[in-house]
């Protein structure tokens, strides 16, 4: 029998036979690995160390023996790499009590209470660790080529690779401006991917080019030159982002809310345009935030109240202000909404650690998203509609893509591979011009270089920059090991 559970001893067992490999547990947190020796004897091959709260109750492994899965009810499940020895995924479990992979590895199966639960591996989302704190803000580049995170109380956004998770290196932004709860300032691009924008409570923002200005490690080359800007300038400048600190502009660049959503405003003149019926003031709500459709015609409120009863999503008509429909599930806090950039879906992130992403025509859930361990702060799609990316109190990032993963890693290895092939170019450009500004403004000028061979030659300056600064940030976690993996629909679509 493949699967064996002694429940009164607390051992299970799973094996691979035409591989050879055996893997078990004996009611501790931990997973041993068996290996088939030319005696015919199994012996020990290692032992996995993951679980940290609960006994293991459950495990399986794939019938080539290089992938296994261990469950600990009411905790997780640990998806390991059994080859290397290391963990590949964990997904989170409300209750739990057995798991299998199927036998290529790409399917993993567990009863969740009374339901069963199937995820598909290869479609799993991406987990960016390396926050100290948890992430207040994130946002997309235009191009979809970039994620921007910031944590609570610090100028220090993070940049991450959307293909694979990988950590660029960090822009510093100093601030005039308190820091505080409500006031985090909020992140961004300018509409051509070269810039990432910071927005102070005061409408002040600055801006830090992705090429060349960086922090590394006890050095940075800070930007802190802030220009006040009108939300009819800002709903002109910059892409990637729905908020200037206390604005929220609508898509086609007419209209925006305030902080306190209570009215609607014209952009150009700032006069009220509608009354938000919904409204409530910030000392009724803890947190708020807003979204529009891409089509402008509809707004997302959402506002929370810890424990309270007054948190839900109201969806208002932007020409009228009436509420068009109120959502009451999560029935925790909400703390975040997405509208994505087709229309089709609205996500919505809680104090429940969930995200809900729902029909906008029905507003019925679709798909709920678990694997935060802590409340979801922000939400942001990407432009094309492929990937949803979260910010969490746990002080992770995480992407969830439709696209199955095997497609985003070749096209990780791809891009990796063109930075290798462009690297010698960039070099003779750093000591024809030893200038960071001068060679990136040479390699934007450069018409002989295709839009994706630009975006690579800048980047591999960003990586030669720090490096001769001797940083090691780079080398610090958050390298997207994929994690709970709920898939989107494929048909969704997204916008911050």
């Amino acid at each position: 029998e493949r699967h064996i559970w002694a429940g009164r001893t607390g051992i299970c067992v799973d094996l691979a036979p035409e591989a050879g490999v055996a893997i078990t547990a004996t009611g501790t947190r931990s997973v041993a690995l068996w290996r088939l020796n030319e005696a015919g004897e199994f012996i020990a091959d290692g032992v996995l160390f993951g679980h940290r709260r609960r006994r293991i109750q459950s495990v399986s492994i794939t019938a080539d023996g290089r992938r296994a899965a261990s469950l600990a009810a009411l905790d997780s499940i640990r998806l390991w790499d059994v080859t290397n020895k290391r963990v590949e995924a964990t997904f989170g479990l409300d209750g739990g009590g057995a798991c299998a992979l199927s036998s290529d590895g790409s399917l993993l199966a567990a009863r969740d209470d009374s339901s069963l639960r199937v995820w598909e591996i290869d479609s799993a989302s991406q987990v960016l660790r390396g926050h100290n704190t948890y992430v207040y803000d994130i946002a997309f580049s235009p191009d979809g080529r970039t994620l921007a995170s910031r944590g609570s109380g610090t100028m220090e956004t993070r940049l991450w690779d959307t293909r694979d998770g990988r950590y660029l290196g960090s822009v510093h932004q100093e601030s005039n401006w308190e820091i505080s709860y409500y006031l985090e300032p909020p992140i961004g691009f300018t509409l051509d991917s070269r810039a990432l924008i910071t927005v102070q409570y005061d409408n002040h923002f600055a801006k830090a080019d992705l090429a060349t200005d960086f922090y590394f490690h006890g050095q940075s080359n800070e930007v802190a030159h802030y220009t006040q800007v009108t939300a009819h300038e800002w709903s002109k400048a910059v892409g990637g982002m729905h908020s200037a600190s206390n604005l929220v502009i609508s898509p086609d660049g007419k209209s925006f809310v305030r902080l306190n959503f209570e009215e609607i405003l014209d952009v150009e003149t700032e006069a009220p345009l509608a009354s938000l019926s919904s409204a409530g003031k910030r000392g009724q709500h803890q947190h708020m935030d807003a979204t529009f459709s891409p089509d402008s015609r509809r707004i997302a409120i959402a506002k929370g109240v810890i424990g309270g009863s007054l948190s839900g999503v109201w969806i208002h008509d932007v020409s009228s202000g009436e509420v068009v429909t109120t959502l009451t599930e999560p029935k925790n806090d909400v703390f975040s909404v997405a509208w994505s950039p087709d229309g089709t879906r609205l996500a919505i992130g809680s104090g429940d650690h969930t995200i809900r992403v729902c029909d906008t025509e029905t507003f019925e859930t679709l798909l709920v998203l678990r694997g935060h361990e802590s409340y979801v702060h922000d939400l942001a799609w990407s432009p094309d509609g492929t990937q949803l990316a979260s910010a969490s109190g746990d002080g992770t990032v995480r992407i969830w893509d439709s696209l199955p993963r095997a497609k985003r890693v070749a096209q990780a290895r791809a891009a990796s591979d063109l930075r290798a092939e462009l690297r010698p170019r960039v070099e003779a450009l750093i000591h024809e011009l030893n200038d960071l500004a001068a060679v990136a403004a040479r390699l934007r000028a450069d018409r002989e270089l295709s839009a994706e061979q630009r975006h690579e030659a800048l980047r591999v300056l960003r990586e030669m920059a720090i490096e001769k600064h001797g940083t090691s940030s780079l080398d610090e976690t958050g390298d997207g090991k994929h994690d709970e993996s709920a898939v989107l629909p494929t048909g969704a679509s997204k916008q911050r």
